[in-house]
């Protein structure tokens, strides 16, 4: 039984060290950073098998704030998607200076419910609840790459159209990508 508590006791210190001269690493793992955007760029395929390049920010946020173009970002994490190229045939509308938006709550469940863009035998709907320890999971999963507190779509010299009610994309192949993209690397 001396020997566990000695292995325990040994482990404590150790860690406690490592927190104390502010192990950098070890201090990432357990938070991540909040009211910051970052970027990843995917490969969006539609049903018909066409791709195109998709610049997907993403930031977590536990109370929300107000971007310089007066655009309100809730709490949660917020998914912005904005094409990569002039011209999208893939998404329609999905054009140059223009964005969608996609706040996934840390209060309630949010709903991704099926696009036109879907694979139509499947018929589930996906809910969750965000959070800051899924926020934590992601952002040291996923190979993110920062952009600050402000992004090309919320710039208030060359601010970009929301778009509402796009039907031809689909947020579970948004999400989805991020993950398959982590897992492939």
């Amino acid at each position: 039984m001396k020997k566990y508590v000695k292995i325990f006791a040994a482990a404590v210190v150790l860690l406690c060290g490592m927190i104390v001269s502010g192990c950098k690493d070890l201090k990432d793992a357990f938070t991540a950073p909040k009211d910051t955007w970052f970027m990843r760029q995917i490969t969006y395929a539609n049903k018909a098998g066409n791709e195109t390049t998709l610049n997907v920010y993403l930031c977590y946020t536990e109370n929300g704030f107000v971007t310089e173009t007066n655009v309100q970002i809730e709490p949660g994490l917020n998914v912005v998607v904005v094409g990569s190229t002039e011209v999208n045939s893939v998404i329609n509308g999905l054009t140059d200076y223009k964005y969608i938006i996609k706040n996934f709550s840390n209060s309630t469940k949010t709903t991704i419910s099926n696009s036109t863009d879907d694979d139509a035998s499947d018929t589930k709907t996906y809910s969750f609840k965000m959070s800051a320890s899924k926020w934590t999971w992601m952002y040291n999963f996923i190979d993110l790459e920062p952009r600050g507190k402000n992004i090309a779509p919320f710039n208030k010299e060359h601010p970009y159209t929301k778009l509402d009610n796009l039907q031809n994309i689909s947020w579970k192949k948004i999400m989805a990508s991020y993950l398959l993209d982590s897992l492939l690397e």
